[in-house]
């Protein structure tokens, strides 16, 4: 016996394919031929196959109800505002004294060329500004106006030295 692996076992002429794929049609390359299914074409005018569609018009819908008008549904539309007259809330005429006082006005125009009321009138004050011989104004409590007493003190005993 050798030591062939291959001369223990009989032979049975039979296709080894374990290992293989060439039993299988078309899983190895053939060089001679090339297959193909395409139909001949020109590739500088190629032309293609598009799908084509047959429209058909659909039937219009029923008309049922208008889905937009529902005056027939209560409380569905808003109420009409009411208006209504403001008060205007600035208006201060009827309370004494919320109104601005009336705008000072000169008694003398000013003219800008003449100005004789600079130079030529000296206000004269009826402010006495004696402070040895103050005159003060009171009120009469009887009639509630103001009198101007005669020069002098008004209150004779404030500042007396008794005895004297």
């Amino acid at each position: 016996m050798g030591s062939c692996p291959r001369a223990l076992h009989v032979s049975l002429n039979k296709p080894e394919f374990n290992l293989t794929n060439r039993d299988i049609q078309g899983t190895w390359p053939k060089w001679n031929k090339f297959d193909t299914t395409r139909e001949p074409a020109n590739p500088l005018e190629p032309t293609y196959k598009l799908q084509k569609v047959k429209y058909i018009k659909p039937d219009p819908p029923r008309f049922l109800r208008d889905a937009m008008q529902i005056d027939d549904v209560e409380g569905a539309r808003p109420k009409k505002v009411k208006q209504l007259e403001t008060r205007n809330s600035n208006n201060v005429s009827d309370i004494f004294g919320a109104s601005p006082k009336k705008r000072y006005a000169r008694k003398t125009v000013y003219n800008s060329v003449n100005y004789n009321d600079v130079t030529k009138f000296v206000p004269k004050s009826q402010r006495v500004t004696d402070p040895l011989n103050p005159t003060y104004s009171l009120r009469d409590t009887g009639t509630g106006h103001f009198t101007h007493p005669i020069s002098g003190a008004v209150n004779k005993s404030y500042g007396a030295i008794a005895g004297s």
